[in-house]
């Protein structure tokens, strides 16, 4: 009995022994009292009383800081500012691997790719003031190297601060270049460039330049007015036909105008009309010429003529072609001629010559008068044989400047003529026409914007005082009496009051 009671307490002993063993473990590993086996070459962590890991040394022999494990070694053992390996174990600037593990260069403030040596400096722009939209324009622009050594760099076109063209440039060390742009308006804001101002320039690679205004106007083409021509010719004879080409733009027109005959183009000139100007036009024609262009003239005929500029604009008459009497000016001799010595803007040229018929047929036929070598106005005439008869041209200053001017000289010669053949000419002097010019008010545009100083009440009412006011004991513009002063007058006047009073009642 005492044997089987010993052998139940020992039994039950080491039944007790194995549970609290097992309670122990348990508890331990759930609150992480026990050391963990870990991987070969982690480090190990050691039980303290209070249940907490104290740190041991890393493979290296190096602590970690708070008992965690050190962060997992880059491919070359290099690791990044973030703890996160790149490609190549290599960090970048910013910690932020590259595609191919080198690190990315930061943007700096460097100079443009093309620049080298001293600043271009951009002067001496020129362009013009206003341009036909459609139109071709050029820029000529300087650009000088004020330093020793050679300078290169970018110049560009600008239009609205947006760049047109460009142009690599080197100067020498204290040299200048010219640099031309041939500008086309049809190229600009996208193809649509509308009329109106706008600014323009040259600048180089860091913006300085120099800009300009400038006005594109609408596209024009010129208008024909003024047909002058007889409703009847000879064959024989060669008519000189007038017309006038006006241009409704602000800027010149060059264009092409054209003789016309039936339809048919017989001669055609080049025409430079200016600005919101008009120019005359002559063509010398006759029956010859009128057939080499492919046209059949039939005497007896009436035809269609006109002169028509490029764009459609033309005017015209009609025209008679007979067989008639001949137009031979060596017939004719000349018995008297009157004319000016001198042309001025405000005259009326008052032409005089009286020719006879020499010969012994009628003649017929138009008589030209000409400045310069140019017609300005043309006469039809008939003189039968052995008969004189006067013919006048009174023109105004501005008829003669419309067909002749600019002449190629102030001293040159006016005159009468016969087709290709001189009755009588002269010498005159031709003044120029004369314009005033508005004063205006130039603004010189800039590529920075425009600061606006606004005056303030102040200034106003100083700028535009007129009249001088002058107040109480106060001089015309002098400084009015503070409030002292004002304060001790006052004083002053009550004591003489005061002893005014008290004389009188003595």
């Amino acid at each position: 009995m005492s044997a089987l009671w010993n052998s139940s307490l020992v039994g039950g002993t080491v039944l007790a022994v194995v549970l609290v063993a097992c309670i122990v473990s348990t508890g331990v590993a759930a609150t992480g009292l026990l050391t963990e086996q870990g991987p070969p070459g982690a480090s190990a962590e050691t039980a303290t009383a209070q249940g907490t890991t104290t740190p041991t040394a890393t493979p290296d022999g190096t602590a970690t800081p708070d008992g965690t494990a050190t962060p997992t070694p880059t491919p070359d053992g290099t690791a990044t500012p973030d703890g996160t390996p790149t490609p190549d174990g290599t960090a970048t600037p910013d910690g932020t691997a590259t595609p191919d593990g080198t690190a990315t260069p930061t943007a700096g403030n460097g100079t443009d790719a093309e620049t080298s040596g001293p600043p271009l400096v951009v002067e001496n722009l020129s362009a013009p003031a206003d341009v036909r939209a459609g139109a071709t324009m050029t820029v000529n622009v300087t650009v000088r190297n004020s330093g020793t050594e050679n300078a290169t760099g970018p110049v560009r076109y600008t239009f609205e601060a947006e760049p047109v063209e460009s142009r690599t440039v080197t100067v020498a060390p204290e040299s200048s270049k010219t640099l031309s742009f041939e500008i086309s308006t049809a190229a600009l804001d996208n193809g649509s460039l509308s009329p109106g101002s706008y600014v323009h320039g040259v600048r180089n690679a860091s913006g300085d330049g120099i800009p300009r205004r400038i006005r594109v106007t609408p596209d024009a083409d010129l208008r024909m007015e003024g047909f002058d021509a007889p409703v009847e010719v000879s064959r024989s004879t060669e008519v000189i036909v007038l017309a006038t080409a006006v241009n409704p733009a602000n800027t010149s027109i060059t264009r092409r105008v054209t003789y016309q005959f039936a339809g048919r183009a017989v001669t055609t000139k080049t025409v430079t009309v200016p600005g919101r100007g008009d120019r005359q036009v002559a063509f010398a024609v006759n029956v010859s010429t009128i057939e080499r262009a492919g046209v059949t003239v039939t005497n007896g005929t009436t035809y269609n003529h006109a002169v028509v500029a490029a764009g459609g604009a033309s005017t015209g008459d009609a025209i008679r072609v007979r067989q008639g009497p001949s137009a031979d000016a060596s017939v004719l001799a000349v018995e008297a001629f009157e004319a000016p010595s001198a042309v001025r803007p405000g005259d009326t040229v008052a032409v005089n010559v009286t020719v006879r018929n020499v010969g012994s047929v009628p003649f017929e036929g138009q008589l030209a008068y000409r400045l310069d070598g140019t017609v300005v106005a043309t006469n039809w005439v008939g003189i039968s044989s052995d008969r004189q008869q006067t013919v006048r041209f009174r023109l105004p200053y501005d008829r003669v400047e419309r067909a002749a001017i600019p002449v190629s000289s102030r001293q040159t010669t006016h005159g009468v003529w016969a087709g290709n053949t001189s009755l009588q000419t002269r010498p005159v002097t031709v003044d120029p026409p004369t314009s005033t010019a508005t004063p205006t008010r130039t603004v010189t545009p800039t590529f920075e914007p425009l600061q606006t100083e606004t005056a303030t009440a102040s200034n106003a009412t100083s700028s535009n005082s007129t009249t001088c006011e002058r107040g109480f004991l106060t001089a015309c513009g002098g400084s009015p009496l503070d409030q002292s002063t004002l304060t001790l007058l006052g004083a002053i006047s009550s004591m003489l009051g005061i002893i005014f009073e008290l004389v009188r009642g003595n």
